[in-house]
């Protein structure tokens, strides 16, 4: 039985917390739990967090649940978790000092106090621990110990317990026999009196080791701890005495009242309460990621890996132990993302702001399908490292295309890499400084069915790779310094064949194949606010978008740049507040992706995620870390799925999806619907009609033939708001949808009902 009453925790939350807001009838999470940071025993299961989200797992149904910012969790980086038998939350903590609570209901609201103390640095504010005795919730944190009353569900006090009361970090902290203990890294271990009046007073505080310590905790009857000397510290009669040292420093101490769990990198020791070590769990071949974190609950050992997931044994044998991970990408920290013929590949490559790729990132690749995640491992991959992009080809749905900014160019068919092409097989080039060192980047197809893709720091800056052979093409009459010019970025292609490409620091460039020509448009004479281009769109138009470091721009028909060499970008001027604007002026445009109604997804750093109707005039949706499930502001990338109108959103804390509407366009009518159908009382949103063929007229009459509104779709979707062409909404009844094709020859039409 629960001892709290959710109305109590509404009214103490208006002071102290944020209702978090539950996404999940318009996005999908898809977050990677294969990374575990802190587990928690519940009452008939365990709490597992991964890097920036929750699962649970049912000792006795074996179900999962997933919580995320879908959910309503804040979605940052998660540094430990707690479950309170007593009140039935279970409470997460953040490296930024917020606290969320997932209530008995599966709502969730977050606590602030922490995070915005106004004396307190970002640093500090880290939630290290929770610590449970007598309704009062003791949080380590970066700055000292901060009490929640679980009985009124309010902040009370924080101890300050530095020397003369400054802040000092605080890892772990626990009340044994008649004193608080306090572990801390930098200012060693300090206690008080537990029944002290005035525990804010930080001369109640003693020193009793001034060496750092890493964690405290009871096993039984005894008191052990951690010290940052890498030995284990057992109490006995007021004072501490070395019991074990260890080859490396620890991760994680634990306890399951009998036996204390000490979780290092690749193995986990095991002691009983007389600190005695009774068994040690080591890594495997099959299960090598490495620890994170362990504890022993109902007999089992579950145990926290770093790639692997959760991993459950009975024995201190990990090879038979039982995997569990919730369906998931490899990572969260995601670089590009690709969706087409129903699937998503998603990839975790880098690079740095100077596009330097080292650290090379030895990582795999994901790939989702009918929600259905495939995770194919680095090891696999054919030795490319460091892939930072993905190409379809459009003509063969098996087929696609991963540059390595390293390595070269991955070919895979049906999911199995099987080529990698690169300096020594191929027409590509390594860089002159750094051989093998094969830098390959944005990519795309043309109509003919080619590939062209950039290859940087290299005198063939372009390539093409018809069928099986790639050919390298020089750049050095357009670019001279081509070895100064940090990376290129993306690549587009136009209705024409023509190829266009941004560069680092250098503007746009663009290529005719068929007078092997080359233009570049920059800063200086054609109106881009920067030089520096991070993404490129061709719209349903074929227009040009272009998105700069410091802003947008576009041009609308970009084949005119090799007979106009002074043309002019354009930028977008909107009203804001009756004061003429430009269009994210001085934003850093990370992404753009076209839907099938030729509106435009803008992906910013720091601003998080545009959506335009097809001029850019009108903002339609704006999302960020306020309104939307996403996990931060930076937008990584942003792509469509042209089949169901699914927009994803990558960004480096993890990975979500949006419901949209917007779907390419059909070859005929047969597949036309609306939808909601019918329109019922209360309903105050869209009504989308799908499956149409590109430029297609529609039209939408009453009973009467009364004509109440029309269109011409540009993609394979339009979406109706029911009014009168703007003016007033339809009355109740049925309306006729007539669609024609662009040719005039197929007809379709579709009763509509609106219930008012």
């Amino acid at each position: 039985m629960f001892k709290k009453l959710l109305i109590v925790l509404v009214f103490v939350c208006s002071f102290f917390c944020v209702q978090g807001q539950d996404y999940s009838s318009l996005w999908t999470g898809h977050f990677s739990y294969n990374s575990i940071v802190s587990i928690a025993p519940g009452d008939r299961e365990v709490y597992v967090a991964s890097q920036n989200s929750v699962f649970s797992y049912s000792l006795s149904t074996n179900e999962i649940k997933t919580y995320s910012t879908i959910d309503g969790l804040t979605g940052e980086l998660i540094s430990t978790v707690y479950y309170s038998a007593s009140t039935g939350i279970l409470f997460v903590g953040y490296y930024s000092g917020l606290v969320d609570l997932i209530l008995p209901d599966g709502t969730v609201s977050t606590l602030v106090a922490i995070r915005d103390k106004p004396v307190i640095l970002p640093s500090e504010k880290a939630i290290n621990h929770f610590y449970e005795n007598e309704d009062i919730l003791y949080i380590a944190t970066g700055f000292g110990i901060s009490l929640f009353d679980l009985d009124r569900l309010e902040f009370k006090d924080s101890y300050f317990i530095g020397d003369n009361g400054t802040r000092l970090p605080i890892l772990q902290t626990i009340i044994f026999e008649d004193f608080i203990y306090a572990a801390s890294p930098t200012g060693g271990l300090r206690r008080a009196r537990a029944a002290a009046d005035n525990l804010i007073d930080y001369k109640n505080w003693e020193t009793i080791d001034s060496q750092g310590w890493l964690g405290l905790q009871r096993v039984a009857t005894t008191l052990f701890g951690v010290r940052s000397d890498q030995t284990l510290q057992q109490l006995s009669s007021d004072s501490f005495i070395t019991t074990a040292n260890f080859a490396g420093v620890p991760k994680q101490i634990s306890t399951n009242e009998d036996e204390l769990l000490i979780t290092f990198e690749n193995e986990i020791q095991i002691y009983s309460s007389q600190g005695t070590l009774k068994e040690t769990i080591y890594t495997s071949s099959q299960y090598s990621s490495g620890y994170n974190t362990a504890i022993k609950f109902d007999g089992a050992f579950y145990v926290g890996t770093a790639q692997n997931g959760l991993l459950i044994t009975s024995s201190s044998s990990i090879d038979n132990a039982l995997a569990i991970i919730p369906e998931g990408p490899l990572r969260n920290d995601s670089f590009n993302i690709e969706a087409a013929f129903g699937e998503l590949w998603v990839v975790f490559g880098d690079y740095s702001d100077a596009y330097n790729p080292y650290p090379l990132k030895q990582r795999g690749v994901s790939n989702l399908r009918e929600e259905t995640w495939l995770n194919i491992p680095y090891s696999e991959l054919l030795g490319a490292n460091n892939i930072t992009n993905i190409t379809f080809n459009p003509d063969d749905a098996s087929q696609v295309f991963l540059s390595s900014y390293n390595s070269g160019l991955l070919e895979l068919n049906d999911k199995v890499p099987v080529r990698l092409y690169n300096e020594s097989n191929s027409g590509l080039s390594d860089v002159p400084s750094n051989p093998t060192d094969v830098r390959i980047n944005g990519a795309a197809f043309d109509v003919s069915g080619n590939l062209w893709m950039t290859n940087s720091l290299v005198k063939n800056g372009l390539a093409k790779k018809e069928g099986a052979v790639i050919q390298g093409i020089s750049v050095a009459d357009i670019l001279p310094d081509f070895d100064e010019i940090n990376a290129y970025t993306e690549v587009v292609t136009d209705r024409r064949g023509n190829v266009y490409f941004g560069t680092s620091n250098r503007g746009l460039i663009g290529y005719n194949p068929q007078t092997k020509s080359f233009i570049r448009l920059d800063e200086s004479r054609s109106n881009l606010p920067s030089n520096a281009i991070l993404s490129l769109a061709i719209d349903l138009n074929g227009s040009l978008w272009i998105g700069t470091a410091a802003g947008l721009r576009i041009l609308t028909s970009p084949a005119q740049m090799f007979d106009e060499p002074d043309i002019q970008t354009r930028k977008i001027i909107i009203e804001d507040n009756g004061v003429a604007v430009e269009l994210l002026g001085e934003q850093v445009i990370r992404t753009i992706a076209v839907d099938g109604n030729n509106n435009k997804w803008v992906g910013t750093v720091g601003s998080g995620a545009f959506y335009f109707t097809s001029n850019g005039l009108e903002t339609l949706k704006q999302f960020g870390i306020n309104n939307s499930p996403l996990p931060s502001n930076n937008i990584q990338d942003i792509t469509i799925d042209d089949q169901s109108g699914e927009v994803y959103f990558a960004t480096a804390l993890g990975l979500v999806s949006y419901r949209g509407s917007a779907v390419a366009a059909k070859e005929t009518l047969v597949d036309a619907r609306v939808f909601p159908n019918p329109v019922r009382p209360g309903y105050s949103g869209l009504v989308t009609l799908d499956g149409l063929t590109e430029n297609a007229t529609i039209k939408i009459t009453d009973l009467n033939g009364n004509l109440v509104y029309e269109e011409e779709s540009e993609g394979g979707s339009i979406q109706w708001d029911t009014t009168a062409f703007g003016k007033y909404k339809v009355a109740s009844g049925v309306y006729f949808i007539l669609i024609t094709a662009e040719d005039a020859v197929e007809t379709k039409i579709i009763k509509l009902m609106i219930i008012r």
